[in-house]
């Protein structure tokens, strides 16, 4: 005799063994209980989403995607549960999560380390975290047209800026410029149009050569200005054989619609930059007051030596009713070591700073994260 247990049990294995039109006609005929059909119908329907069927591409979407996962940026402005959170980690990937989520008409929004204060990075529904696309790729410079420098880096758009750099450097080489910081993603980077504090240089998006793009369908893209650096034939044998011949473009307008495109126009597989040959930067920091800097100001910012500049104000005045500040700038010069970088007097200038202020500011500054590694108001954690 059969138990209660032992029919339910047969139910779903005979569920899962059928057509869905015999699964149908089997909760008709009796044999399969209602509820047991809709269970069925709705593990189905969400299998097929997420990608759960049977073959290889389901089974490597689910292993690579999450539901039910709270999702917060890093300064933590914005917080959601998207529908899937998936992290691809090959080119196949990432087109397999677009036509996954497209197959149940959903959006699809990629992010890097989640800096963003807006929500310019989120959607609702399948988030695509880019952080394992980070190899170098390092194939285009089988494509290049002839008499071209040699100078370029091919790489997954996902690899963060201090891995990039870092990656550069034991090839001997070095990026043109950067942001003020290095965690960014690349392709996090460039959407953004990130930018530091090099006067007279381009942001980082102007050494991008070209990009590698997945947009709506997991359809392919290979974009470059339209006097671009690769030959098209040479590209698809040896670059991008899956491809399209038709979705390699040459085109400026294209271009630049994609580079700093907030994420809108796709995912952002792989990008050529343009980098150059290793150098040091000297930083100087002087302290000095605001009423002063402004006195110099235009000798700053036209000072052709001096490639960065970067001024740190005390939002509070001091005993003689000015704004006490930090002028740093930084100057190119030939490449040596690793060297230690001195710090005493810009640590002492930072204390003066502190030490000027009145004991409400100082607890006002620290409660809101600015004595705080991650910057993070510390009254969240109270």
């Amino acid at each position: 005799m059969s138990s209660s247990k032992d029919i339910r049990q047969n139910e779903t294995d005979l569920a899962m063994t059928e057509p869905l039109v015999d699964i149908l006609n089997s909760t008709l005929a009796g044999n399969i209980s209602r509820r047991t059909t809709l269970k069925i119908l709705a593990t189905t329907a969400l299998g097929s989403m997420l990608g759960m069927t049977t073959g290889c591409s389901g089974t490597r979407i689910s292993s690579i995607c999450s539901s039910n996962i709270l999702w917060t940026n890093y300064p933590e402005t914005q917080s959601l549960k998207p529908f899937s959170i998936c992290t691809p980690e090959t080119l196949d990937d990432t087109i397999s999560i677009i036509q996954t989520a497209e197959s149940g008409h959903q959006h699809v929004h990629a992010f890097g380390s989640k800096w963003s204060f807006s929500d310019s990075a989120i959607t609702p529904d399948f988030l695509i975290d880019t952080t394992q696309l980070n190899k170098p790729i390092q194939t285009v410079q089988q494509a290049l047209l002839s008499g071209l420098p040699p100078l370029l880096y091919h790489v997954e758009a996902g690899i963060t800026i201090q891995e990039l750099y870092t990656n550069l450097d034991r090839s001997g080489l070095a990026l043109e410029t950067m942001g003020g910081a290095s965690g960014q993603t690349l392709a996090g980077a460039i959407s953004t149009g990130t930018h530091g504090g090099d006067k007279f240089m381009a942001p980082l998006a102007d050494s991008v050569l070209a990009l590698h793009l997945v947009g709506v369908g997991g359809i392919q893209y290979w974009i470059e200005p339209t006097s671009g650096i690769t030959d098209p034939a040479l590209l698809q044998k040896f670059v991008v054989p899956g491809i399209n011949p038709q979705n390699i473009i040459y085109d400026d307008e294209t271009f630049d619609a994609c580079l700093v495109s907030l994420g809108c126009m796709g995912v952002i597989y792989a990008v050529v930059l343009r980098v150059r040959k290793p150098y040091d930067l000297v930083e100087t920091t002087v302290a000095t007051t605001w009423r002063d800097f402004l006195q110099k100001l235009s000798a700053y910012l036209n000072d052709p030596f001096h490639r960065f500049l970067q001024v740190a104000i005390d939002p509070y005045t001091d005993a003689n009713n000015d704004h006490l500040c930090l002028v740093t700038t930084r100057d190119e010069a030939p490449v040596t070591g690793p060297a230690k970088r001195p710090m005493g007097d810009v640590e002492t200038a930072v204390r003066n700073m502190i030490g000027s202020m009145d004991v409400a500011a100082q607890v006002k500054l620290s409660l809101d994260g600015v004595f705080d590694d991650t910057g993070l108001p510390l009254k969240r954690y109270n």
